[in-house]
């Protein structure tokens, strides 16, 4: 999924992501790499493996 990210956003943007366990969170991308997306969530950092993100959108707000 890392490999689409450029196309998607950038560092600073906003997204939305699709978790497998049905949860959907907005958040502000901090970093990606093939590892995961490390990003804030209500002023918290945290990170998440690409194997539980069903899928991600970019957002133009």
């Amino acid at each position: 999924m890392s490999a689409a990210m450029t196309k998607v956003t950038q560092v600073g943007g906003r997204v939305r992501l699709a978790l497998k366990n049905n949860e959907s969170l907005t958040v502000t991308v901090v970093a990606w790499d093939d590892a995961g997306i490390a990003f804030t969530f209500q002023e918290q950092k945290s990170f998440v493996p690409w194997s539980h993100v069903s899928f991600l959108t970019a957002l133009n707000d």
